[in-house]
């Protein structure tokens, strides 16, 4: 099954360990580690732990985390490798596209917490990523030097959910992502750029959330497509992966309508390869 990179916060209460994934794209964010004698928090030298009862995106069953790295010096804060046991009855964590990471290796993916989700869930490096929660095209402006600093061949963007929150209508949203594609353009002239497609929402998002329905997204998705195409950049239709028959986002692919889940993510991957 291979394995599955995950951030977590630990806190430790008696002689159980509770990691917390850090990151809000799955349902489930707890686990139970049982911890050596001197305990996870303890340890300068943590060892494979047993878990019990690991939820971890799509994959439930029992498994064992292995390479523990503290990020921080109060060791609140780790970095765990998943690797789950291999059950004839468990079910499978991925069936779908595999990544090629030799391809993303000079790329960079710009955007807000689902574009996270790509390193969260250990698909691409950090490295490869920056995204922020609630980014919106003009706060990335504010991320330009870090992106010049990465020197990617291939940048992929994916903006605009957070814009239509804020109610900026789709003339404000295309002016606005022109100056951010300029500014990397004139630092970074031999890279590749490529403007993704606005994920959909589901109908409760859309009662909930009336300014980011999918009416909403469609304009601004067809005002990206004509800006792509007026400034010679490639624009990635990832949506119409993600709807249903009706035209809004496929349940099947999400937990709160909004963010996608695990199984999608190498097929998004798949479908920018594709279309680079």
């Amino acid at each position: 099954m291979g394995q599955r990179r995950a951030r977590f916060r630990v806190t430790k209460r008696g002689k159980i360990s509770i990691a917390i994934l850090l990151t809000s794209l799955v349902s489930v964010t707890a686990l139970s580690l049982r911890t050596n004698p001197m305990g996870v928090l303890g340890s300068s030298n943590p060892k494979s732990i047993d878990t019990n009862a690991v939820i971890l995106g799509e994959f439930q069953g029992e498994g064992k985390i292995d390479r523990v790295n503290f990020q921080d010096s109060s060791m609140t804060s780790i970095i765990a490798t998943y690797k789950p046991d291999k059950k004839p009855n468990a079910p499978k964590i991925n069936t779908s596209p595999e990544i090629d990471e030799e391809f993303f290796e000079k790329a960079l993916f710009i955007g807000d917490s689902i574009t996270e989700g790509i390193s969260a869930y250990g698909l691409l490096e950090d490295r490869n990523i920056l995204a922020v929660k609630g980014l919106t095209v003009l706060k990335a402006e504010k991320e330009i030097d870090t992106i010049v600093k990465r020197q990617p061949e291939k940048i992929y963007i994916l903006l605009g959910s957070n814009d239509l929150l804020y109610g900026m209508d789709s003339e404000k949203f295309s002016s606005e992502y022109i100056e951010f594609i300029q500014h990397i353009k004139d630092k970074l002239p031999n890279t590749k750029v490529y403007i993704q497609s606005i994920f959909p929402v589901s109908k409760d998002v859309e009662d909930k959330k009336p300014l980011l329905s999918n009416s909403r997204i469609d304009e601004f998705n067809s005002k990206l497509k004509s800006m792509a195409e007026q400034q010679e950049i490639s624009y990635i239709n990832v949506s119409d992966l993600l709807k249903d028959n009706s035209g809004i986002m496929n349940k099947d692919y999400t937990s709160d309508g909004i963010h996608v889940k695990y199984k999608f993510y190498s097929i998004w991957l798949d479908c920018v390869k594709r279309n680079s």
